[in-house]
C-alpha cells in the first residue's frame, strides 16, 4: 500500500511539474500582422483593401462590360455625393457655389475615362455636369442656379430617353448610369434650395 501511494504522489508531481515545462517549451503562435496601411492623402493611391477603384471596386469592375463601367460611374457619383454633402447650409448662395460647382466638376472628371465607352446619347454627361457647374458658379440668385441645374437635369434625362438598343442590358445600364448624373444634380439642387437669402 505505502509503494502504491509513493508511486501515486510521483506521478503527480511529475505532471505537476511537467505542465510548466511544456508551456515554456512550446513556442507561442505569431501574433497576426496588423496592417499599417491607410487611405493616403489627396494624390495618393489608396491602399489595396479600399473601396477605390484600385482597391477592391477593381475586383468588381469586369473590364468594359457595362457592369464594370456602372460600378465605376457608382463610385464616381458617391465621392461628389459626398463632397456636396459636405458643402456648408444655411449661408448666402455666393459662400456655398464654389463648393457645389466643385463636385459637379468631380463628378465630370469620374466620368471622363469612361464617357467614350457610354451609350453614344450619354457621351456628354461629362460635358452637361461641367456646364452646369461653371453656371452655378456663375449664378447671381438662388433661381438663377436652381433654374441652370433643372435645365441640366431635363438634359440628362432626355439623353437617357435617345439610347436605343436591342439589348436591354444596354438600356438599362444607360438609365442608371444617367440617373447617377441626374442624383448628383438633384443634390446641388437640394443644397442650393437651403441656401439663405434669394
Amino acid at each position: 500500500m505505502r509503494a502504491l501511494f509513493f508511486v501515486t504522489m510521483m506521478t503527480v508531481g511529475l505532471v505537476g511539474l511537467s505542465l510548466p515545462a511544456l508551456a515554456q517549451s512550446t513556442p507561442s503562435p505569431d501574433p497576426p500582422s496588423v496592417s499599417t496601411s491607410r487611405a493616403g492623402g489627396p494624390g495618393e493611391r489608396p491602399s489595396g483593401e479600399s473601396l477605390g477603384p484600385d482597391g477592391i471596386y477593381a475586383t468588381l469592375m469586369p473590364g468594359d462590360s457595362p457592369r464594370g463601367l456602372y460600378l465605376q460611374a457608382k463610385y464616381g457619383s458617391m465621392a461628389a455625393l459626398r463632397a456636396v454633402s459636405n458643402c456648408p447650409e444655411g449661408l448666402p448662395l455666393e459662400n456655398v457655389k464654389l463648393c457645389l460647382s466643385n463636385g459637379l466638376e468631380q463628378f465630370a472628371a469620374a466620368l471622363d475615362p469612361i464617357a467614350p465607352k457610354l451609350p453614344e446619347a450619354l457621351r456628354t454627361l461629362p460635358t452637361q455636369l461641367r456646364e452646369a457647374s461653371r453656371k452655378v458658379k456663375a449664378a447671381k440668385t438662388k433661381e438663377e442656379a436652381r433654374a441652370v441645374v433643372a435645365k441640366v437635369i431635363a438634359d440628362v434625362r432626355k439623353s437617357i430617353d435617345f439610347v436605343r438598343a436591342d439589348d436591354p442590358t444596354t438600356v438599362a445600364f444607360a438609365t442608371r448610369t444617367g440617373g447617377l448624373a441626374a442624383d448628383v444634380l438633384a443634390s446641388v439642387d437640394a443644397k442650393i434650395e437651403k441656401c439663405a437669402g434669394i
